[in-house]
């Protein structure tokens, strides 16, 4: 398979809005194009999955936050949920724990979605 590698212009083209931000271990940066967000491949301007999202951040630590609606969760970069649980905030991972939250109460998770012991005021 070859990789057609496009211009950096010419992959911003192709977008409404790119965030500076991409992520050197997936190659993936945010991108907002219909007023709906995904992830693409900064090489060629390619998404990296089918799904849409209200709006995207960038990876950290191998997973990106996101919201659809009210629903605020994390992803993979083939784009699937990293957990089931869904939340009204989201932070993004540092040292292995995301601060969450839901119902006006805010806690730690890890990457599989358990919950850390530890509550966040």
């Amino acid at each position: 398979m070859t990789v057609h590698r496009l211009l950096w212009s010419e992959v911003e083209k192709l977008w409404d809005e790119i965030p500076d931000c991409i992520d050197s271990e997936t190659g993936l940066v945010p991108a907002k194009k219909d007023g709906k967000w995904c992830h693409i491949n900064y090489l060629d301007g390619t998404p990296a999955y089918e799904e849409r999202f209200d709006w995207a951040g960038h990876f950290k630590e191998g997973v990106a936050h996101v919201s659809n609606g009210k629903e605020k969760y994390h992803i993979r970069p083939d784009g699937t949920p990293a957990y089931a649980e869904r939340y009204d905030y989201v932070e993004p991972f540092d040292a292995g724990l995301a601060k969450v939250g839901r119902d006006g109460q805010r806690l730690y998770i890890r990457h599989d979605g358990s919950r850390v012991d530890t509550r966040v005021d």
